[in-house]
């Protein structure tokens, strides 16, 4: 009688002289899912008077934002199995993984000057100009595979 399972009455000694099958499986499931975002924003004034009489106002600013997203998963199984009385042992392998991305972006800005100044004659001269611009970005990119192995293995030994 095996000693631990003595309290419940499971004599294995029979079960363990027998021959049989053995078989072993081993499962893992992994995944994750990730995100960024930022956002950056700024804007300045600059006014300026010159001594000749002129005075001049620059206004500028600009916004930009960055987000991005990556999930992936894999799964991986491997099973064993022995068959005792042939001696034969068959493996098997198999791997499945996949992954994606994406990311995006912009950036946009823009500025205004205008200056007045006197003027040849009494008339002052204005001058504005305005300047902007705006780009944009994106990538995503998949990734995938699958793997298996098998093997299978013949106990049987000839000696000659």
């Amino acid at each position: 009688m095996n000693a631990p399972l003595d309290p419940l009455n499971i004599d294995l000694s029979e079960l363990l002289e027998q021959p049989g099958t053995t078989a072993v499986s081993s499962q893992s499931i992994d995944a994750g899912i990730s995100t960024h975002s930022s956002l950056h924003a700024g804007s300045g004034l600059e006014i300026s008077l010159d001594p000749t009489g002129g005075i001049s106002a620059v206004v500028e600013g600009g916004v930009a934002a960055v987000t991005g997203s990556h999930a992936y998963g894999s799964y991986d199984e491997i099973e064993t199995t022995t068959d005792t009385d042939t001696g034969a042992t068959d493996v098997s392998m198999t791997s499945v993984d996949g992954s994606v991305y994406a990311d995006a972006g912009f950036e946009a800005g823009g500025g205004l000057a205008v200056t007045l100044s006197p003027g040849d004659g009494g008339f002052p001269e204005l001058d504005i100009a305005a300047e902007s611009g705006l780009d944009t970005y994106s990538d995503y990119g998949t990734h995938g595979s699958y793997d298996t192995t098998e093997l299978h293995q013949d106990g049987s030994l000839d000696i000659g």
